[in-house]
């Protein structure tokens, strides 16, 4: 449970990491997301989205094909918003007919339709830590943009940490999003890839992206996170008061690509 509002200074500067932060934040980030159960479980797509073809062939989908256009402001330290676009499974490589299911907003300031943060840990490299009040609900579109809307309301909260990494291959980042409801916990879980600056969404998904479906690929060993681990420190840029947890269960959920989630 967070508590307070105190914020901690990083090595080199409190604005210097801010600035370098936003430079490896922002841009279009592209790839698949899916549901995980707090046992590591991965949850199918609603049948009402797969498409017939799939369901008669009898294949189960599990990831949702995303976008994640981000948009940090480097002269507002603390201010980060970004969209989750969730694109309609298509059968092929169908890059023309990617079509819009679901947009989220999430933004570390009030105000707007846009979910709000309660707190915010940001490294330079780009990785962050974001604590988001209420549930996600699907609502039908009553303006002129594609797809449905998610808003959160209500009870509960989301815990989201996004660590990225740089390599040869580009830079590419994954974000756990621990869901803490009174009575359902649930892990969601995108692995993206930085596709350019920020472009709000605009570019097509299809098979551009240079990740893919992960959901059902094997998951972490137990036995592998034994030992000692070396743990560092981010800054902290706290928004708002966090609320209480909602949960007193304890749970360890083993995950694709060697992530792990500790849901307490």
């Amino acid at each position: 449970m967070l508590k307070g509002k105190r914020t901690t200074t990083p090595p080199g500067g409190e604005e210097e990491s801010w600035q370098a932060f936003c430079a490896q934040v922002g841009g279009e980030w592209d790839g698949y997301g899916a549901e995980f159960t707090t046992r590591g479980e991965p949850l199918e797509l609603p049948s009402a989205v797969v498409p017939e073809t799939f369901r008669e062939w009898g294949v189960a989908i599990h990831d949702w094909q995303t976008q994640c256009p981000t948009l940090p402001q480097p002269a507002q330290k603390g201010k980060l918003w970004y969209k989750v676009i969730r694109l309609l499974p298509t059968v092929g490589c169908e890059a023309d007919a990617a079509t819009t299911f679901s947009v989220e907003e999430c933004s570390t300031q009030e105000g707007g339709a846009a979910a709000a943060a309660s707190a915010l840990a940001y490294h330079k490299n780009g990785s962050y830590t974001a604590v988001w009040r209420g549930q996600p609900t699907i609502l039908e579109n009553p303006g002129p943009g594609p797809g449905k809307l998610v808003v959160r309301e209500g009870e509960g909260l989301a815990v989201e940490q996004c660590l990225v990494v740089q390599d040869n291959n580009g830079r590419t980042r994954v974000r756990v999003l621990h869901q803490l409801l009174p009575r359902r916990n649930s892990i969601t879980v995108y692995r993206e890839s930085w596709e350019g600056p920020f472009r709000n969404g605009e570019s097509l998904g299809g098979c551009a992206s240079s990740t893919s479906a992960f959901a059902t690929q094997a998951r972490l060993e137990a036995s592998s996170l034994a030992g000692n681990w070396h743990v560092d420190q981010f800054a902290t840029q706290t928004v708002t008061e966090a609320p209480a947890a909602v949960s007193e269960d304890v749970s360890l959920a083993l995950l694709p690509y060697n992530l792990h989630a500790w849901i307490i």
